[in-house]
């Protein structure tokens, strides 16, 4: 983990200074857009880089063009409300992942099993959700997330998944 801290450090220097201390764009906005854009091919969405940026100010070539730049938004969001990991920040993530959706909820809490690729039948799909009581899921990603006993990275990850 130090390692790749660094690497991105010698880059970001390196882009500061080749480029006489104007940087070709920020890091951070760069990776958050790749990041999105690799998330959601979970969902077989894929857009060009430049797709993506028009789809961003409102000139969208394609539908997965909005889809990955709602991710973009949401992950922004994520950014933003990063230090109140509760579950009305949870909701105000999904509502704006979600908002141009029709056929979603935004901003509340599934009620029923979902499941990700294999059409109409859950045991065809690539990834479902647990059969869990409703309101299972949120009582326990909202106390996972109140925890301070577990290394940060360990806990982004186990509650990404």
């Amino acid at each position: 983990m130090k390692d790749a801290i660094r690497a991105v450090m010698r880059l970001d220097d390196y882009a500061t200074r080749v480029f006489n201390n104007h940087p070709i764009a920020p890091l951070a906005a760069v990776l958050l857009r790749t990041e999105s854009a690799a998330s959601s091919q979970i969902e077989h969405l894929t857009v060009g880089a430049r797709q993506l940026a028009m789809a961003e100010i409102a000139l969208a070539a394609s539908t997965n063009a909005e889809l990955v730049a709602g991710n973009v938004a949401t992950m922004q969001a994520a950014i933003r409300l990063a230090t109140e990991l509760d579950a009305a920040t949870i909701l105000t993530m999904h509502a704006v992942l979600m908002g141009q959706q029709k056929q979603s909820r935004p901003g509340r809490w599934r009620e029923t099993q979902v499941w990700i690729g294999g059409g109409v039948e859950p045991g065809r799909s690539r990834f479902r959700t647990t059969g869990a009581r409703p309101g299972a899921i949120r009582d326990d990603l909202t106390a996972f997330l109140a925890r301070f006993d577990i290394p940060a990275m360990v806990q982004a990850a186990i509650a990404y998944a």
